[in-house]
């Protein structure tokens, strides 16, 4: 016995009379057992008969020869055209699309914030270490905080976790043994949120107006790249930046709290987005 898709496929001809006697009777016994087919042959049937009633259009013998002559004309001189100039393969260029564009202003705004942080923080200090490795740290701290910050637009949840992790891997190697040293840590810690705020901020204007849930996110990757910058400038202008305790909880800390703090406030309007 046919499938239910056979029947579907075999309606056209046994609508017109094309099936031969077997098939046509293992066409019926499907059709009377099931209730779907049934009612789907039946609506086909009543289609076909109205297509079968309309009028066939009539198109004069004038209008026919004058169409034909005009789609001849147009090939002849196609073909006559590309005789002259054949065809050279083209090369296809897939404009960057409106989000791509908005997240690279981002990322750009991020960058330049980024660095401009970092040369604040270490210009308007008062006391500057003099330490080779904590110039070194530094260099190479404020490096990846660039690198992250212009990278934001791609790896958004990656710039946050390699922004904790560069954050991590520097107090690792600077630090030792020292106090907490609380009220430097609040200094520290308003640094890196500034500094966040402010690299955020500036990759907000580059995204305006209205930032799209894709973009918001690189809101995030930025702060998080902007604590990282000033992570990278306190790591010679703190006084506690030789103590593993005080790096671990107020600078890393410090990476931690500025992204953890952009996604929370970009998290009620990735909300309003998927549930639009």
């Amino acid at each position: 016995m046919p499938t239910c898709k056979q029947i579907v496929e075999l309606a056209t001809e046994y609508t017109e009379g094309h099936l031969d006697l077997l098939s046509r009777l293992r066409f019926r016994l499907h059709v009377a057992t099931c209730r779907h087919c049934r009612t789907y042959v039946r609506q086909f049937g009543v289609t076909a008969g109205a297509l079968r009633r309309l009028p066939e259009p009539e198109i004069s013998p004038e209008l026919a020869d004058a169409l034909l002559g005009r789609f001849d004309g147009w090939k002849a001189s196609r073909e006559a055209a590309e005789e002259r100039h054949p065809a050279r393969p083209s090369q296809v260029v897939f404009p960057r699309s409106a989000k791509s564009r908005e997240g690279s202003l981002g990322a750009a705004g991020s960058a330049v914030a980024a660095l401009a942080a970092f040369a604040l923080l270490v210009l308007s200090a008062s006391n500057r270490s003099p330490s080779v490795e904590g110039w070194a740290v530094a260099l190479v701290l404020g490096v990846a905080a660039l690198a992250l910050a212009a990278l934001s637009s791609r790896f958004s949840l990656g710039v946050v976790v390699a922004s904790v992790c560069a954050a991590l891997a520097a107090a690792l190697v600077r630090g030792g043994h020292g106090p907490l040293a609380f009220s430097t840590g609040l200094h520290c810690l308003g640094a890196e949120i500034a500094s966040a705020a402010g690299v955020a901020g500036a990759a907000w204007l580059a995204l305006r107006p209205g930032p799209s849930a894709g973009a918001r996110r690189v809101l995030v990757a930025a702060a998080a790249a902007g604590a990282v910058a000033a992570d990278a400038a306190l790591h010679v202008t703190c006084s506690a930046s030789t103590s593993l305790a005080h790096l671990l909880v107020f600078h890393v800390g410090g990476v931690v709290a500025a992204a953890a703090g952009a996604a929370m406030l970009s998290l009620p309007s990735w909300l309003r987005q998927a549930r639009s």
